[in-house]
């Protein structure tokens, strides 16, 4: 009996120490990697590197345009609203804090709800090595949206 209590209070302990695992954790993982990102038209607009890190509670998209410009955002998983939140901030002043979730066939991350503007960015796996990407505006709060830019991500080669 000792040892059947020893070893649940031994999980239990394991488990408080990497609290990232469920599920809900692993809805971005299909994003991870290095990616080429193009147009439609096959024009090549940038790099995009995705990252797990502080032990898989977060997610570091590091971007590289291929105009010079650069942008990060750290992506997180808010367990208690059960939703993901992602603050961007590039070289061209560009800063954003998006909420979303699941949803249109892959992940939604959205600007806050409300009247007048609102941006959001749809990802959706294609297959393993290529996804797709939706920028899209709202200017009823909402109600319609717009494609402003769709970037195709195709996986290149892992870095040593």
């Amino acid at each position: 009996m000792a040892g059947l209590l020893l070893g649940l209070a031994t999980a239990i302990a394991g488990a408080a120490n990497k609290p990232c695992q469920g599920p809900a954790y692993r809805q971005f993982d299909f994003w991870i990697g290095q990616w080429q990102v193009g147009t439609p038209d096959h024009t090549v607009v940038g790099n995009n590197r995705i990252s797990a890190i502080a032990g898989g509670c977060a997610l570091l998209e590091e971007w590289t345009g291929a105009d010079g410009g650069s942008g990060k955002s750290l992506i997180v998983y808010q367990p208690e609203r059960g939703r993901w939140r992602q603050l961007w901030a590039d070289s061209n002043g560009e800063r954003t804090d998006r909420q979303g979730r699941p949803g249109l066939g892959g992940m939604v991350l959205a600007d806050p709800a409300g009247p007048g503007r609102r941006g959001r960015n749809v990802l959706r796996a294609v297959s393993a090595d290529e996804l797709r990407q939706l920028e899209q505006s709202s200017n009823d709060g909402g109600r319609t949206w717009t494609t402003v830019f769709e970037g195709i991500y195709r996986r290149l080669p892992a870095q040593p």
